[in-house]
């Protein structure tokens, strides 16, 4: 990733950092998975790493796209079009991910659902995409041959699955010759939790209308947009090395950045994020910090300060330095608060539950 996005020597040795610790995570997992010694010593590994974006990446829009969100005012339409534009310069992000490791307990399968779940994440956040052909359908199927061949012992166990395992038993045993698509096909649909997947259905309906009936609802309510902008502002930690009229300064500068730019950012729509995110102000830049400069460090892929960090529990921490110009801070939040939301809601994996299997892996 680094040779590709032609990253400067700094970013090329923090992600050979992240390689080498990727790779001790994956050594424990081998050794776990063909039944070997527990090996790990902390509950989770970091895999921090340095990529850049481009200025037609996914978190870019340009400014005709922005002038048409709706904004409270006209100066905070032309605002934000212009912090639009300017944010459109390449840049690099700092990135860090908590891979949880295995459970000592586990079994040898469920370490392996365990670490594709730990290893997708990874690859979200790297902006990587996942090789085709892999998903949670490419897991051992829980079900085998022996259990589809038993009949329901009562009238309680004849449940839809059940009737889908015999239907699809049946055709199998009509048919010549399978292919391999047939199989692949026949076991994705076995997984299938009917009953899951009707509540997740009816779940998306509800919140689709709430949405609806909602919209709008906090943005143009000002005490609300006071409150959920005060809730923000409350998860703010400063180090000690910031001054004290820093931090009073940073506060203020915080507080118009976000509201001048509540709907660019997505504070409403993304409100149960940016409520629990954890914003960690640093010292001052060492470098010269002028917009020139920056602009400078931007095209060289040089980082300038920032930092975002996914626990082990899916929480986040931003790290920003103090003296941050607008821009530069509404162009990192924006780039990055899509991908980090939706690994903070705990029910982010939707349909994909529903080809679980009843182990309790989820």
């Amino acid at each position: 990733m680094a040779a590709q996005q032609g990253l400067p020597q700094t970013a090329v040795a923090v992600n050979l950092k992240a390689i080498q610790n990727l790779n001790s995570y994956i050594d424990g997992v081998v050794a776990l998975e063909q039944g070997g010694p527990y090996s790990f010593s902390s509950a989770v590994i970091d895999i921090e790493f340095v990529m850049a974006f481009s200025s037609h990446s996914k978190g870019t829009m340009t400014a005709t796209t922005m002038s048409t969100i709706p904004t409270t005012n006209t100066t905070n339409t032309t605002t934000t079009t212009t912090a639009s534009t300017n944010a459109a310069q390449p840049t690099t992000s700092r990135r860090r991910v908590e891979l949880q490791v295995p459970q000592i307990q586990m079994s040898p399968h469920q370490v392996t659902t365990h670490v594709y779940r730990q290893v997708i994440k990874l690859l979200r956040m790297a902006d990587l995409s996942i090789p085709k052909g892999v998903n949670l359908g490419t897991l051992e199927n829980a079900y085998n041959d022996d259990d589809m061949n038993q009949s329901p012992t009562s009238s309680s166990d004849l449940n839809e699955e059940w009737i889908v395992d015999q239907v699809f038993q049946n055709e199998r045993r009509q048919r010549p010759m399978m292919t391999r698509w047939d199989r692949s096909r026949d076991r994705f649909l076995r997984r299938i939790n009917w009953t899951k997947f009707d509540q997740v259905y009816e779940r998306a309906l509800r919140d689709a209308q709430a949405n609806l009936e909602t919209r709008g609802l906090i943005r143009n309510n000002r005490r609300l947009r006071n409150q959920l902008l005060a809730k923000i502002l409350s998860h703010v930690t400063f180090l000690e090395t910031v001054q004290p009229l820093e931090r009073l300064v940073a506060y203020r500068r915080l507080l118009r950045v976000l509201d001048e730019h509540f709907d660019h950012l997505q504070l409403e729509s993304f409100g149960r994020y940016w409520e629990n995110v954890q914003i960690s102000v640093t010292e001052s830049r060492p470098y010269n910090t002028s917009s020139s400069a920056l602009r400078k460090r931007r095209q060289r892929h040089l980082e300038t300060g920032y930092r975002f960090t996914i626990h082990h529990d899916n929480s986040v921490t931003v790290q920003i330095p103090v003296d941050f110009q607008n821009d530069e801070l509404i162009q990192e939040l924006y780039r990055n608060v899509r991908d980090f939301y939706e690994w903070t809601q705990p029910d982010y994996l939707g349909l994909e539950g529903i080809l679980e299997e009843e182990e309790g892996l989820m």
